[in-house]
């Protein structure tokens, strides 16, 4: 309200609930194309409401992608490399959106901040690997410098991330 811009919280799925935003000169979607299950329908509704211009944010490979050598040590596993936000590039191109990207450095904290407790950190990692708790020594010898406490709270995870930009105008 201070900026003069007000917010309307609208509850449901995107883009099954795209029906029920009213457009915007604007719309933003932070963090969530890789989550997208079929991204056409999603671009496509979030560049419907947009009067202007729609602005989407993701880092520069998938949020797990550090994680790779962890699934090859404990299970032998080779994950992917991908996706990726150039994959995203193309993707959006394809889809006929004249789509522009930048990128900028920011640091590996997740929105949540960090855990209180060093375990915490840990056991998520382990949750993620399918692996049980008596290998969490292994666990946090293999993680190394990507399990650190910054200011009070544990983190786990690069230290550093690139995060993209990508944003297209309306037609």
């Amino acid at each position: 309200v201070a900026a003069g811009v007000t917010a309307r919280a609208v509850a449901g799925s995107w883009p099954g609930a795209a029906d029920e935003v009213e457009p915007a000169d604007v719309v933003v979607a932070g963090h969530v194309l890789y989550n997208v299950g079929d991204i056409q329908p999603f671009a496509r509704a979030l560049d419907a409401r947009a009067l202007r211009r729609t602005v989407t944010e993701l880092t520069e490979s998938h949020p797990l992608e550090w994680m790779n050598d962890l699934w090859l040590r404990f299970h032998g596993l080779e994950r992917p490399s991908g996706p990726t936000a150039n994959d995203a590039v193309s993707v959006l191109r394809d889809l006929g959106f004249d789509v522009r990207r930048d990128a900028r450095a920011g640091d590996g904290v997740g929105a949540g901040g960090g855990f209180a407790r060093r375990e915490d950190a840990i056991r998520v990692v382990r949750k993620r690997l399918c692996l049980p708790a008596d290998r969490d020594p292994e666990i946090a010898d293999a993680l190394g410098n990507r399990l650190r406490q910054l200011d009070d709270l544990w983190n786990v995870g690069p230290a550093h991330r690139t995060i993209v930009t990508l944003w297209w105008d309306r037609a």
